[in-house]
């Protein structure tokens, strides 16, 4: 059932299609329709029936056509695209290529970005488009959204803040909230360490009817659900969103913990969310292009994110969703972006705990159940891949599906990034199990 969900846009489509077919055919020959449809088969219908049925014809196909422009249609004629290796200077594995492929013929992938580090080296692959009415191929600099990957940055800046003392796991959050709640004992022994670890008692989402309706919405509109929460709006909420859960004992994935998350590391560095992450992290990785923010020249190196991919022979259609671009407020949940060749830094680095504080990201916090645990934003799972113990994380946004995973033991990891909600994560996981082949 859920891989038909990216072609669920594509019967809306088709109905919209039909809409325009059949309330075409009420306009121009409305007599008939409605002799049809009055069942009236000895005499002709009444000009208040004729005029009834014209009516109804003008309100499908414009229901129609308004339907056909919400699902935001991008379509082109385009050879099938092949699978590249961007890094010509590095060995690429053929075990890689033939997983990659075999994924690929099974599912609809627009464009896509993986990457691989194993005792050989490290690898990167491209493959599709960027862009199909433009006819823009995916590269190592093509700009996607990482969605939920973004709470590993979170959990960074985390202990890169403990790690220089300016801050600690154990430090309440209304220690930091400029506002006063009618629940501020919970928020008094909620701590940075249960926000970091999804054990705050806080909700997946703000559970408000804005939020709500601009859900619902933007799974049908394509639209972005996240582009009314502010700060304050966020900060406003925290009276409903108090639980009498036990703090520190519930595991609830939390969207909304992690924005909070953000909002006040950002406000204890006295730095905006991007400021910070580009200090404790792009900076020192020299990721260049990853952001929160886009600027005009890396616009163009953005990718087009589909809710709905369908590819036949060379026919390219695509349904687009709107871009999930987040403001300070819930940039820490799901808010960055960055390309393939950033995403292959940033792999090799957690991997080689190239600054002194990823190895604190990676300690475990919370025993979510036997063979999972919680570190800063990563999730550590003791028996994920072949009995090897992994840590990961995945993300997904309107319009993008990510996956990052490291085995610690082994050196070994990969990242898969494509413009599409098709759960890409079974392909990361086989290639990473694919990594320890060359173990031996």
């Amino acid at each position: 059932m859920l891989k038909l969900l990216p072609y669920l846009p594509f019967y809306f489509l088709l109905m919209a299609i039909y809409w325009i077919i059949k309330g075409s055919r009420m306009i121009i020959r409305p007599e008939t329709v409605a002799k049809k449809i009055s069942k009236i088969k000895r005499r002709e219908p009444t000009k208040k029936q004729i005029s009834r049925t014209r009516v109804r014809g003008i309100i499908y196909v414009l229901v129609a056509i308004l339907l056909a422009v919400t699902l935001r249609i991008d379509f082109r004629f385009l050879n099938s695209p092949k699978l590249a290796s961007q890094l010509e200077n590095r060995n690429s594995h053929e075990v890689y290529t033939n997983a990659i492929e075999d994924f690929l013929s099974k599912n609809m992938i627009p464009g896509m970005v993986l990457g691989v580090v194993d005792k050989n080296g490290s690898h990167l692959f491209t493959y599709g488009y960027q862009c199909l009415s433009k006819n823009q191929k995916v590269t190592g600099d093509t700009i996607f959204e990482i969605g939920s990957i973004s709470k590993v940055f979170t959990g960074l800046m985390l202990a890169e803040a403990v790690n220089s003392g300016s801050v600690s796991l154990e430090d309440s959050v209304s220690s930091f909230l400029n506002i006063e709640t009618k629940n501020q004992d919970i928020y008094n022994k909620t701590t940075l360490k249960n926000l970091v670890t999804h054990t705050s008692g806080l909700p997946r989402v703000p559970k408000n009817l804005l939020f709500t309706a601009d859900t619902i919405l933007s799974s049908f509109f394509g639209s972005n659900p996240y582009r009314t929460l502010t700060e304050d709006r966020l900060l406003s909420n925290l009276n409903q969103a108090a639980t009498q859960k036990s703090v520190g004992t519930d595991w609830e994935y939390s969207n909304y913990g992690f924005s909070l998350l953000g909002v006040i590391l950002s406000s204890a560095q006295g730095l905006s969310y991007e400021e910070f992450l580009n200090s404790a992290v792009t900076e020192p990785l020299e990721m260049k292009s990853t952001t929160i923010s886009l600027s005009q020249e890396q616009k163009e190196r953005f990718a087009s994110p589909y809710r709905g991919y369908l590819r036949l022979k060379s026919f390219n259609i695509g349904m687009q969703s709107a871009p999930w671009q987040f403001n300070d407020a819930v940039a820490g949940a799901g808010g960055i972006l960055s390309t393939g060749e950033d995403m292959l830094k940033f792999l090799e680095a957690c991997i080689a705990n190239e600054l002194d504080f990823i190895s604190i990201s990676k300690q475990p916090l919370f025993q979510i159940n036997d063979e999972l645990k919680m570190g800063m934003g990563w999730i550590i799972d003791s028996n994920s891949i072949n009995n090897q113990t992994a840590i990961w994380h995945n993300g997904q946004t309107g319009g993008f599906n990510s996956y990052i995973a490291f085995f610690p033991n082994k050196s070994t990891g990969v990242f898969v990034i494509a413009n599409t909600n098709v759960n890409i994560q079974p392909l990361g996981e086989e290639i990473l199990s694919l990594t320890l082949l060359d173990e031996n």
